[in-house]
């Protein structure tokens, strides 16, 4: 949202604000299949019950650097599919996803900023070793995309 068309390749960002053929969005809404196969640290999920789902986001995002409105919107989003499943796995690509999907912006941004979560509706708990996030640090310009998807 707003619809997908070529006014998407020529939107306008100012003071937090989009603006796609003149009209203003907080943000915009993608939504897509990917076929891709990625090589991520499979041995470092979380694992999160059911019930601690909201907590559990809300610490994760705030340690990687999401502001207040970007953990709520995350949080309204997903917590309702992930209270669900009675265990989830859950794994954090953030920048490795531009490994799928790249962005490009003219002037080119400051710093960009990745939250791409992928998780796995489990019955049964294995240890494992959760995983650690670097420090990241916003510039000028920057762009913030999050986003997820089951692994099934």
């Amino acid at each position: 949202y707003p619809k997908y068309d070529k006014n998407w390749c020529n939107f306008q960002m100012n003071n937090d604000k989009i603006f796609v053929n003149k009209v203003n969005y907080d943000y915009l809404f993608r939504e897509g299949e990917y076929f891709w196969n990625i090589n991520y640290d499979k041995t470092k999920w979380f694992v999160v019950k059911s019930e601690d789902v909201n907590d559990f986001l809300y610490e994760k995002l705030d340690e990687m650097w999401l502001n207040q409105k970007e953990i709520n919107d995350f949080i309204v989003y997903w917590w309702p599919i992930l209270s669900k499943n009675k265990y989830n796995y859950v794994y954090f690509l953030n920048n490795d996803f531009s490994k799928i999907a790249n962005i490009s912006t003219t002037p080119n941004y400051d710093s960009i900023l990745r939250v791409y979560m992928l998780y796995k509706r489990v019955d049964k708990l294995e240890n494992i070793e959760p995983q650690k996030f670097e420090k990241f640090q916003r510039k000028w310009l920057t762009i913030v995309e999050w986003g997820g998807s089951e692994v099934k």
